[in-house]
């Protein structure tokens, strides 16, 4: 059966308003999962920074990568969100007010089990599933460059983690589906 939603993470903008690779990769597993019937709506967060005296947000690059998509689907947008914390709870919060009872949530490989598990501490039901990764190849770290940036990601997750576990906003572990377990195999999982 399909899900409520399919929640795409955020993972940043740049200055210029456009939308970092990473979540270009998250934004097409969205697409992907909704198209195969996995869920019933794309569900996406609205990030934004501050140039100057201007805000940029990532609505423009989002669309245009939703249209190169062909994206015509159901769409929803949470905003504003500047943590994973604040993307659970809006998604949450937006789950409750549409009724939804489960989710997959799409980020990256290596920011999953906290992704997950923060959304499950926030009370959702929850499938993992993370993108696509073309910045590294988790699974063949053969670069000097790629292991740097491999181990990088992975100081900055185990910190991300104990710090959320600090604060109480994890207190479940990550959610176990089968999706997620074997889809996450990889020598950098934590």
């Amino acid at each position: 059966d399909p899900v409520d939603a399919v929640v795409v993470l955020s993972a940043g903008i740049r200055n210029d308003g456009r939308i970092t690779g990473i979540a270009v990769d998250r934004l097409l597993e969205g697409i992907r999962l909704v198209r195969s019937g996995a869920g019933h709506r794309l569900v996406l967060s609205r990030v934004f920074t501050t140039v100057g005296r201007d805000t940029v947000t990532s609505d423009r690059d989002q669309r245009s990568v939703l249209a190169s998509a062909g994206y015509t689907g159901d769409l929803r947008i949470l905003t504003p969100v500047g943590t994973t914390r604040l993307e659970a709870e809006r998604t949450r919060d937006m789950a409750n007010r549409e009724g939804w009872k489960r989710i997959i949530v799409v980020t990256s490989p290596i920011h999953t089990r906290r992704a997950c598990a923060t959304f499950e501490t926030v009370g959702l039901a929850v499938t993992c599933r993370p993108s696509p990764d073309r910045t590294l190849a988790l699974d063949r770290l053969g670069a000097p460059r790629d292991r740097t940036v491999a181990i990088g990601q992975m100081v900055y997750e185990t910190l991300g983690w104990w710090e959320y576990r600090f604060r109480g906003w994890i207190t479940a572990p990550a959610a176990r589906s089968e999706e997620h377990t074997s889809e996450l195999q990889s020598p950098c999982n934590l």
